[in-house]
């Protein structure tokens, strides 16, 4: 499922006259080159970071768009929980659960009859192969104690709703998803929204003025 809908989005990325972020990575490169008001290839981004202002850094980590990944990531959640209580599940957003270890935040857990689901969202870099953050991510719940909090009688279903800035997902949850009730025509709109939200936080950061420290 998430294969055809990275297919297609890998379309829309890589044609010229799309608004995708492959082009917006090379608008990116020529604004650093082009714009002589700022030279952020020698004293880092025009959010005052130390970081080259790549693509990577503007949607991941750069400080001026810190809003924008927060509200990348609710987004997303906020449209699984609303599909997923059409499909007749009891939606918690962001229990917390506390091991002895440590609390752990999840994104949703979703019950219907005996069954549990835990489904935590994540938008990760391209540096990282999606599969590989798929399972570090699963991997934080899959402790007997932990799951036992979640759902005492039954073993709860574990996955990682996992996606790059360029909105490809990770194909691993893509069957459990399905499971849950949702359709190829929900991963598009997921990934749309994913980019879109990218959209935005690259418009801002290209706004975005440094304020330095006067030198004495």
């Amino acid at each position: 499922m998430w294969s055809d809908v990275n297919s297609a989005i890998g379309d829309v990325t890589t044609r010229s006259s799309s608004i995708g972020l492959n082009k917006v990575s090379t608008k990116s490169n020529e604004v650093n080159v082009a714009d002589r008001r700022v030279d952020v290839t020698a004293s880092g981004g025009r959010a005052g970071c130390d970081a080259r202002e790549s693509l990577v850094h503007i949607l991941q980590q750069c400080h001026s768009t810190h809003h924008q990944r927060i509200e990348r990531h609710n987004g997303i959640v906020r449209y699984l929980t609303s599909r997923l209580k059409e499909k007749g599940w009891r939606v918690l957003q962001e229990p917390h659960y506390r091991p002895s270890q440590d609390t752990k935040i999840a994104g949703l857990v979703i019950h219907r009859d005996q069954q549990s689901v835990v489904l935590d969202v994540q938008v990760v870099g391209t540096q990282v192969a999606l599969s590989d953050a798929y399972e570090l991510k699963r991997n934080k719940y899959l402790f007997s104690e932990r799951t036992q909090q979640i759902n005492s009688d039954s073993s709860p279903v574990v996955a990682a709703v996992t996606m790059s800035y360029r909105g490809t997902g990770a194909r691993e949850p893509a069957n459990i998803l399905t499971d849950v009730g949702l359709g190829r025509n929900d991963f598009k709109l997921m990934s749309i929204r994913c980019m879109k939200c990218g959209l935005r936080a690259f418009s801002v950061c290209q706004k975005s003025t440094a304020v330095r420290p006067r030198r004495s």
